[in-house]
């Protein structure tokens, strides 16, 4: 299925230098969509071929939608978990970093990379997205995109948890230390600074969180801003 998403990418992008050729040519007189339109389709396949996951045969298994408006964030019909986003060494490493998500695994190999240290030394995993553990934690399962990644890396000794600051966050790692903690040696290390760590690499190269502006199609959240006005309209009528 990637050779599609491959083809398809090419063949929007191609398009997408056609149609800006067309509106130069034209001086801008012509509809801007003629750019515009085969740009996002060719977003989208380049999204769709970069985010899939493969199997050992190479067969994807695994890949993430995510939207540019609100909080549209689920996996693609038909993913395995178990071949979640990851970025592996390498060489061999005997440790594993894991996130609640893939933009976090980005979000700190980009770190790595401007603190000068090399993040294709490490193995990072996402673990796409977390569970409430069960109330006796002995009883929890450990995330099957882990147990799949362990048992393909023997020789694993150390892994790194680095976990949301928020409460499911926090509640996931302590069940995760207990789990493992008799086969591997384990290390909290939460981001230093915001929610994920993408948060905090924003934050690590001073870069502002934007709020989301309201726009046509916006989640109906935007819409709260307006409540006041809007009652004080009500009033005068």
């Amino acid at each position: 299925m990637d050779w599609l998403f491959w083809v398809l990418s090419i063949i929007f992008s191609v398009l997408t230098f056609i149609g800006a050729g067309y509106v130069l040519i034209n001086h801008g007189t012509v509809n801007a969509g003629y750019t515009c339109i085969p740009l996002v389709f060719a977003l989208v396949f380049i999204g769709l071929y970069r985010n899939s996951r493969k199997d050992e045969s190479g067969t994807p298994k695994y890949a993430a939608c995510r939207g540019t408006v609100g909080n549209f964030k689920p996996d693609a019909s038909g993913s395995d978990k178990r071949y979640s986003f990851r970025l592996l060494a390498g060489e061999p490493a005997d440790t594993v970093h894991l996130f609640e998500a893939a933009i976090d695994l980005l979000s700190y190999a980009t770190y790595l990379k401007c603190e000068g240290k090399d993040y294709k030394a490490e193995n990072l995993l996402s673990l796409s997205g977390v569970y409430q553990p069960k109330k006796e934690i002995k009883d929890s399962k450990i995330p099957v995109a882990l147990t799949t990644f362990l048992k393909a890396n023997p020789k694993i000794k150390t892994t790194y948890l680095h976990l949301d600051n928020d409460k499911a966050g926090r509640l996931c790692t302590a069940a995760l230390k207990e789990l493992l903690q008799k086969d591997y040696r384990i290390v909290d290390e939460p981001p230093p600074a915001g929610k994920d760590f993408n948060d905090f690499l924003m934050s690590y190269l001073g870069i502002a969180r934007q709020k989301p502006s309201c726009e046509r199609g916006m989640p109906v959240e935007c819409l709260r801003g307006f409540l006041p006005e809007m009652n004080e309209a009500k009033a005068k009528i």
